[in-house]
C-alpha cells in the first residue's frame, strides 16, 4: 500500500516511510510558493529558516528535491541523495526564492512534485498523505 504525505509550510510535500518502518529511508519533495502573496503570509521570510532547519535534520539516507512555483512551476532541484553538494544546491536555490511571482499555480506544483516521487522515488518507501496550513 502506498500513500503520500503533503505538508504545507509555505507548501511542502513530503513522502515518508510507513510509521511502522522507522528504519526505511526517506524520499521527500519540498514545494515552495514563490508568489507575491507570500510577502503577506511570511513577511519575515521564515520559510527559509524552517526549510534550512528541516534539511539539516534529515538523516543521511534521505533523498530530497525542490519544486518552486508562482505562475510557473520549476523543478529547482531534482530528487537526489543528500550530500554536501546537494545540500549546498538546495540552500543556494532557496536563497533565490523572493516571493516575486504574480500568480500561484499550486495544483501544477503539487502535480510536479508527485510526478517526481512516482518516477524517481524508491519503490521500497511507503507513502502517506496529510495537509496542514
Amino acid at each position: 500500500m502506498q500513500v503520500l504525505v503533503v505538508i504545507a509550510l509555505t507548501l511542502v510535500v513530503v513522502a515518508s516511510p510507513r510509521p511502522t518502518a522507522a528504519a526505511q529511508p526517506h524520499d521527500l519533495m519540498l514545494v515552495l510558493d514563490n508568489s507575491g502573496s507570500m510577502r503577506v503570509n511570511d513577511p519575515q521570510f521564515l520559510t527559509a529558516v524552517a526549510v534550512r532547519a528541516f534539511i539539516a535534520d534529515l538523516p543521511g539516507d534521505a533523498r530530497l528535491g525542490l519544486v518552486v512555483f508562482d505562475e510557473t512551476v520549476e523543478l529547482a532541484v531534482p530528487l537526489s541523495p543528500l550530500t554536501g553538494e546537494s545540500r549546498a544546491r538546495l540552500r543556494d536555490r532557496l536563497g533565490q526564492v523572493d516571493f516575486s511571482g504574480q500568480w500561484t499555480h499550486s495544483p501544477a506544483a503539487l502535480e510536479r512534485a508527485l510526478y517526481a516521487l512516482r518516477t524517481e522515488g524508491r519503490d521500497e518507501i511507503g507513502r502517506a498523505s496529510c495537509r496542514e496550513r
